[in-house]
């Protein structure tokens, strides 16, 4: 552990966050689907849309291989040196050819770096930071990481308006965070013979609420997917620009969460947890009722502070739930958690169409039904976790 007071080089601190900038870019290039859509029209959208959810493909073996390895068999700064590789090269390189399927696999290189960022930035924390500051730091990574999102998608909106391939050029600064990495200090490996030893401590308590996040994800992923087509439905003129504002002020208070997540951790400690949990179900549903778009944009606000503060909580309660050596195994987790939710989301959308005959307003449905369930259930199985 190490006190940020006693670090002779800020550079390591810099370094440390510039891992959660990027944690979040997964679907920066959104807002240029449409283009890809016109430029590739030859091909089925289906063949297109691997654009999106490729990258949470790779996060899923990635982010479990990372989780596994990461201050076992390599060192945090190696893996966070090779997520920067990943992110540089698979970003930018589409820049460079016009072929779908050369573009499909540089998504997912792209998709490779977002594993290992979701993997060991959270983790990350716990490694440099001492006990009373994790909290508070684990706050900011979600500012920075939502202060990366907008950042990236901002540069993607931008690029998108010269041409297709313009956009990719978004990436570049990712050469920043490469060099950044560089001052990332050394942590000593862990003993492989703790890391088995202790293995066997993972408990059904661990894997019921992993499974829990992937199902968070892939409600949560749905609902993005179809925000727009919502508003659509809704008779907002605009859609897209109103989609992106709606996304933007819902990092924007994302990030104010993490800012004040350590107060109000210490304030309410497990009461903010059941708190969150029931705002996300009535905000998720008053924006799928509302037909007013100040109420929609006051949800969305709702909704980023207070499903950060679900998310968060998730991580501290499996932080618990395993040893000192096993932080990057729980971030592990929790990634390829994520990558199994992102990638099946539209799964979830073609069943809810087939079974329901729409996917817009069921789907806000399952959001609202799973965070009332899930009140319940961390109530009850992990009060004394949390």
């Amino acid at each position: 552990m190490m006190n940020v007071k006693n670090m002779k080089n800020k550079l390591i601190v810099i370094a440390i966050l510039s891992v959660s900038f990027v944690s979040l870019i997964r679907g920066t290039l959104n807002p240029g689907m449409a283009l890809l859509y016109q430029h590739y029209n030859q091909y089925p959208p289906s063949i297109i849309s691997l654009v999106t959810t490729l990258p949470s493909l790779a996060v899923i073996p990635v982010s479990f291989i990372f989780g596994k390895i990461t201050g076992i068999k390599i060192k945090y700064k190696t893996a966070v040196i090779l997520m920067n590789c990943f992110l540089l090269i698979g970003g930018v390189g589409p820049y460079f050819f016009d072929q779908i399927y050369f573009l499909l696999i540089m998504r997912f290189i792209f998709g490779i770096g977002v594993g290992i960022a979701i993997t060991v930035h959270k983790p990350l924390i716990l490694e440099f930071f001492e006990e009373d500051q994790q909290k508070k730091y684990l706050g900011y990574t979600t500012i920075i990481g939502s202060a990366g999102m907008i950042f990236f998608q901002t540069l993607v909106g931008w690029f998108s308006q010269y041409s297709w391939n313009d956009m990719f050029l978004s990436y570049l600064p990712l050469i920043l965070t490469l060099i950044l990495s560089f001052f990332l200090a050394d942590i000593e490996l862990k003993s492989v013979k703790v890391k088995k030893k202790e293995s066997l401590k993972l408990n059904i308590k661990f894997f019921v609420l992993i499974f829990i996040y992937l199902l968070m994800n892939m409600v949560a992923t749905s609902f993005g997917i179809n925000q727009s087509v919502l508003f659509l439905l809704k008779g907002f003129t605009n859609t897209a620009v109103f989609t992106a504002s709606c996304s933007n002020i819902q990092a924007l208070f994302s990030m104010i969460s993490g800012f004040m997540f350590g107060k109000l951790e210490k304030r309410y400690q497990n009461q903010l947890l059941y708190m969150s949990l029931i705002f996300c179900a009535i905000s998720v549903f008053v924006i799928g009722i509302s037909h007013e778009d100040i109420i929609i944009i006051i949800m969305m606000s709702i909704f980023g502070f207070f499903y950060n503060i679900v998310v968060l909580y998730i991580f501290i309660i499996l932080a618990n739930l395993v040893t000192d050596e096993q932080k990057a195994v729980a971030g592990g987790y929790m990634g390829t958690a994520a990558g199994i939710g992102g990638f099946f989301a539209t799964g979830l959308l073609e069943l809810c169409d087939r079974i329901f005959h729409e996917s817009i307003y069921s789907i806000v449905g399952m959001f609202v039904v799973l965070f009332i369930l899930l009140y319940f259930l961390i109530k009850r199985i992990f009060y004394e976790d949390i």
